[in-house]
């Protein structure tokens, strides 16, 4: 590995990584996938083209930390948490964006709810 003065690896020297994926790549279309590949290019450093839905956040360069700075990201984005321990399970966009999708369609569920108990309080 290509060292620095002060012995440490030297990353700007390092060899490009190479993109390999278990599965073919496949762009993000929809709007939650692409501002999600936006967030994990921006994390990880790299050009968005090459986040696809399928990739893993961990095959890409993605570890522990990054995973808190994600947290960060998709409570600013989408105003939603996922806790560490579902990140750590939830490796692709796909599935981060079906799980973003999962906590709306919930919340959505529990306000029409709530809306519909106070209706009825305010019958009796």
């Amino acid at each position: 590995w290509p060292l620095t003065a002060n012995g440490k690896i030297d990353k700007k020297r390092l060899p490009a990584p190479e993109w390999a994926s278990e599965q073919a790549y496949e762009a993000p279309e929809l709007e939650v996938e692409l501002i999600l590949a936006q967030i994990w290019s921006e994390l990880l450093e790299i050009p968005v083209e090459k986040v696809g839905v399928n990739t893993s956040f961990f095959d890409l360069g993605g570890h522990s930390l990054l995973i808190t700075k994600l947290i960060s990201r998709l409570q600013d984005e989408f105003n939603q948490t996922i806790s560490i321990q579902r990140l750590f399970s939830l490796q692709t966009i796909r599935e981060i964006a079906g799980e973003l999708e999962m906590i709306q369609l919930k919340e959505q569920a529990k306000n029409k709810l709530n809306k519909s108990q106070s209706i009825l309080e305010m019958e009796i």
